[in-house]
């Protein structure tokens, strides 16, 4: 604006045609600028390549393992950062918060929205979680970083039976990639080792640090046992990925609540596909 001060257009000595030319260039400009502003708010709900949550960019991966990397991190950090709101479970609310966010071309998490909301503090605890996560990888289109929208659900459900009860193993579960049963799969194994961590839930959905974790290899009296304090390490990985089919192992863990320590357990065998 200053040098419009310092020029006014009377003082200025231009031919007519000249004058009008200043004006269909400083209008293009000015066209250009809103365009391409409003280009940069543009958000997408698809991408060619969409956001994965830190942690998944692993180049060894393919896409679709850094993709199912991304989902079971993105679980992983929701179950372990999100807390029943001591408001909800007094008052016995449950329900399910839908929250949207945006993954901005820099993989922060930004206007998130409550699209469905739940009382007792629930919704605000959604927000919370969402807008502490780690920067994202951020979706592409044309090889270009671009704003995606994204939908998230958080499931608030207070658990049936009596919750004072004294802690029991039986209170706590291990999660572990796609190996929900007692027979796995070679492939799945795989995944499993060098995607997706192991984690431990109670009741309440909650995830618990592990402070030890033991892998038993073997049949009980001949067992090898691998331990780290808390991810599986590389000796850990060589060995599990060279197990033979029809070889038991078994995950135990310690966790801390509160000041009492609990082991948990979890055995599985290696099956032909």
């Amino acid at each position: 604006m200053t040098p419009l001060k310092l020029l006014p257009l009377c003082q200025v000595k231009l031919k007519k045609k000249n004058s009008m030319t200043f004006y269909k260039v400083f209008l293009f400009l000015s066209t250009m600028f809103i365009l391409f502003s409003v280009q940069a708010q543009n958000v997408f709900e698809d991408a060619e390549v969409m956001p994965r949550f830190a942690g998944c960019d692993d180049i060894q991966l393919t896409p679709k393992q850094q993709t199912e990397c991304s989902n079971r991190k993105l679980i992983e950090f929701i179950r372990s950062e999100t807390n029943y709101p001591t408001s909800a479970k007094e008052n016995k609310i449950e329900g399910k918060v839908i929250i949207d966010f945006v993954v901005d071309k820099t993989g922060k998490t930004t206007d998130v929205k409550i699209v469905n909301p739940v009382g007792g503090g629930c919704s605000e605890e959604a927000v919370r979680v969402v807008e502490a996560m780690p920067y994202w990888t951020p979706g592409l289109i044309a090889g270009a970083p671009v704003n995606v929208k994204l939908r998230l659900p958080f499931s608030f459900k207070i658990p049936k039976g009596n919750i004072n009860n004294t802690k029991a193993q039986s209170d706590f579960k291990i999660y572990w990639g796609e190996l929900n049963q007692r027979e796995v799969y070679k492939d799945d194994l795989l995944k499993a080792v060098l995607v997706n961590s192991i984690y431990v839930r109670d009741l309440y959905g909650k995830s618990y640090e592990i402070d030890e974790l033991k892998i038993r290899v073997g049949k009980p009296g001949k067992q090898k046992v691998y331990t780290s304090t808390g991810e599986i390490d590389e000796k850990m990985k060589k060995k599990l990925l060279k197990l033979k089919t029809g070889t038991p192992f078994t995950v135990e863990v310690t966790v801390q609540q509160e000041t009492k320590f609990y082991k948990v357990k979890r055995s599985y065998q290696l099956v032909a596909d």
